[in-house]
């Protein structure tokens, strides 16, 4: 049993802490759905180990739902109360996962299925008279896989690949504060899914490499019954180079190349790549305990 404030237990990179990630940033998919911080929330969780000869876990959480990049919890209504929606009340994210491990030689393979539920409620400036809002219930299911060769005592081979699907029925209102005063609500149909993989080894006591390929798939939006167009199958490419002289410090370069941003220019969406390169320093002080797999 564990209370409080946590990272949710959601698929395999969400409840790791950034200085554990093997890169500097989260996968684009995980921001997408849960924003930069992740899905931190506050809330109760149980996990249950079944006594197999092989690692078989259960777990579930109740959590407050206040993510506002798929939850929410705040109500919402126009200045002339023509739209009134509560806000919710009682825990309002529902999480569920199974895991399980096995061992074949000298590699270790570890995946789970994870579901998350709750209702969305989003205010992007419609309670002030001019802006849009989102009452929804969203259901987001993810798989995750994760595999590590030991080539001896200190060099690996590992491979992690995450998947999530996210979807959101609901009511979008509009408010345009125009002459007319107009709110039109519009049944609002969402599906977004994305994937990302990744390689890291382990070269020597020092030196880590590894590459991350990120892909936002599905950005399916339906408003109204009508496609919204929005592009989708956009990538993200990484590649990291790591020095640890200590086990309590770390330098990684890394160099993406990002190909899924989009600006609103005249007549459309215009796709901006662009190329970053990141230098990172991790330090750790004091008594740390040790990770998970």
């Amino acid at each position: 049993m564990k209370a409080g404030k946590f990272l949710a237990s959601f698929g395999r990179i969400n409840e790791q802490h950034e200085h554990y990630w093997d890169f500097a940033n989260r996968p684009l998919i995980a921001t997408a759905l849960f924003g930069e911080d992740g899905l931190n929330e506050i809330g109760v969780q149980a996990t249950w180990v079944a006594p197999t000869s092989f690692y078989f876990l259960f777990g579930a959480e109740v959590l407050n739902g206040t993510n506002e990049q798929s939850f929410g919890t705040a109500g919402f209504g126009d200045p002339r109360g023509n739209v009134s929606i509560d806000a919710v009340q009682g825990p309002n994210l529902f999480i569920g996962y199974i895991r399980s491990s096995f061992d074949i030689q000298e590699a270790s393979i570890l995946f789970g299925i994870s579901n998350a539920m709750g209702m969305t409620r989003t205010d992007q400036g419609f309670s002030g008279g001019s802006g849009k809002a989102v009452g929804a219930n969203t259901d987001i299911i993810g798989g995750d896989l994760t595999m590590k060769y030991s080539l001896d005592a200190i060099r690996y081979l590992s491979f992690q690949i995450e998947y999530m699907h996210r979807i959101m029925n609901g009511t979008e209102y509009m408010d345009d504060n125009g002459s007319n005063i107009v709110i039109s609500p519009s049944a609002l149909n969402k599906h977004n899914s994305g994937i990302y993989a990744q390689v890291v080894t382990k070269l020597d006591q020092v030196w880590r490499i590894g590459v991350r390929y990120d892909l936002l798939m599905q950005n399916d939006v339906l408003l109204a019954g009508a496609d919204q167009h929005l592009p989708s199958n956009l990538p993200r490419y990484s590649a990291m180079l790591e020095y640890s002289p200590t086990e309590f410090s770390r330098l990684r370069l890394q160099v993406d190349r990002d190909e899924s941003h989009y600006v609103q220019v005249a007549g459309g969406l215009d796709r901006q790549p662009y190329t970053q390169v990141i230098l990172q320093m991790n330090l750790t002080i004091g008594a740390h305990g040790a990770h998970a797999f």
